[in-house]
């Protein structure tokens, strides 16, 4: 599980690549950069904002700053996030507007691989934002403030998942009303406050099954779960396979 917040932030030309696989969960986060997300292979579960896709093999997901992401499915990906600064010219006409639609069929000559030096990277991400405009129109945006109450919201729960972190300690903490809280996260991430908690923690369990050895009593204790029992029936119902299964590599499909 990666959660991309805070990349792009200190480096003006970020750029980087990484490929993922199996059965995974990408929680509703929000980041100041740019993120392609390719479907190699299966199928991908996408909501951008207010807006649900169902992605397929050879489609590509263009998703701007700001705007609020989640996806799940049993897929293989290729995903890439670069800084706003590298397409400078394309940012800077459109850094308050949003596709109408983020999905683009990927151009057959795409390859990250062979993007080596910061000159190929501009020149293939120009012609993407040259094919997204050619295929969809922008809209308008304009709902700084509740990007920044939901950024606050993500950034407390990556501090605190691990403890006693639920809507109340955390609207307490930013000094949100509680209700008031519940229904931004809900409009403009499309689930409820605890939903994604829950989702947050068994995405980092997964991350610790892949890379480290701690038992899995551990790893629920770690992931803030103080009962063993409902860390095993969240993760099977968010997994659909127990976490000493997801540990050694044989996730059921």
């Amino acid at each position: 599980m990666f959660i991309f917040e805070n990349h792009g932030i200190v480096d003006k030309e970020y750029f980087s690549y990484g490929k993922f696989s199996r059965n995974r969960s990408f929680p509703a986060h929000v980041h100041r950069t740019y993120e392609l997300v390719f479907v190699c292979s299966g199928s991908l579960n996408l909501q951008v904002d207010q807006k649900k896709y169902v992605i397929n093999a050879d489609e590509l997901a263009f998703i701007f700053p700001k705007q609020i992401h989640s996806f799940h499915g049993k897929f293989d990906l290729e995903v890439l996030i670069f800084s706003p600064e590298i397409i400078y010219d394309f940012y800077h006409n459109f850094k308050y507007f949003a596709p109408v639609n983020n999905i683009i069929t990927k151009p057959k000559w795409l390859n990250y691989d062979e993007l080596k030096s910061i000159y190929s990277k501009k020149a293939a991400l120009y012609s993407l934002c040259d094919l997204l405009l050619s295929t969809t129109k922008m809209e308008p945006i304009d709902r700084t403030s509740n990007v920044t109450a939901l950024q606050q919201i993500f950034d407390y729960i990556g501090d605190h998942y691990g403890g006693n972190c639920c809507l109340k300690s955390t609207a307490e903490a930013l000094q949100y009303d509680p209700t008031y809280l519940s229904k931004l996260f809900s409009k403009y991430t499309g689930i409820s406050f605890t939903t994604y908690l829950n989702n947050y923690r068994i995405a980092q369990a997964c991350t610790m099954l892949s890379i480290t050895n701690m038992s899995v009593s551990e790893i629920a204790d770690r992931c803030g779960y103080m009962n063993l029992r409902t860390f095993h029936r969240n993760f099977r119902k968010i997994m659909n396979c127990s976490p000493q299964v997801y540990q050694f590599g044989n996730v059921v499909e």
